[in-house]
């Protein structure tokens, strides 16, 4: 998928993190903001969220489970079965506008608990804020992290390049 997809499907999800605000919904949910924020971006980032080829939600790992998994096509899930398959891309999702100041290390964690995960993307996310992480990197948690891109601020341009740079599936 191209950039301008990616700036499209920020724009929608800007307007509809806007109008939650405008009928004062107190508390967002993280299906919520998954169906209505987050999953429309990684569409637009070229990922099929209905093909278990390709995104594996609730991805399930040595007792963890992260909320998405990125797969190449290349790893042939069919093939080797999703218990060898390693993920390109781990996203961690919570509600819009939680504290995200512990999910790192539950990212951390899901990192740690994939041995073969030592390259790739992760992604610490509420839908607006994007925290992304460079799992090639050696180090704790910290270490990895590359920026934050917030949806609802800045140049909606400059958001989805970098998103699209990062996650975009013709980028693995």
């Amino acid at each position: 998928m191209s950039v301008e997809a990616v700036e499209q499907a920020i724009r929608h999800s800007r307007r509809v993190i806007g109008e939650w605000e405008d009928i004062n919904l107190n508390e967002w949910r993280e299906d919520q903001t998954r169906y209505a924020v987050i999953d429309p971006i990684i569409r637009a980032l070229g990922w099929d969220t209905a093909d278990p080829k390709e995104c594996c939600p609730e991805y399930v790992r040595q007792g963890g489970r992260a909320d998405y998994a990125m797969f190449a096509e290349e790893t042939a899930i069919e093939e080797i079965g999703m218990a060898e398959a390693t993920p390109l891309i781990l996203i961690e999702a919570k509600p819009v506008d939680a504290d995200l100041t512990e999910v790192p290390d539950q990212l951390a964690w899901y990192v740690d608990a994939e041995p073969a995960v030592s390259y790739g993307a992760g992604v610490v996310t509420d839908g607006r804020r994007w925290m992304l992480y460079d799992l090639s990197v050696e180090g704790e948690i910290s270490d990895k992290y590359v920026e934050t891109v917030n949806i609802t601020e800045g140049a909606v341009g400059k958001n989805a390049k970098t998103l699209h740079y990062w996650l975009g599936k013709e980028q693995w």
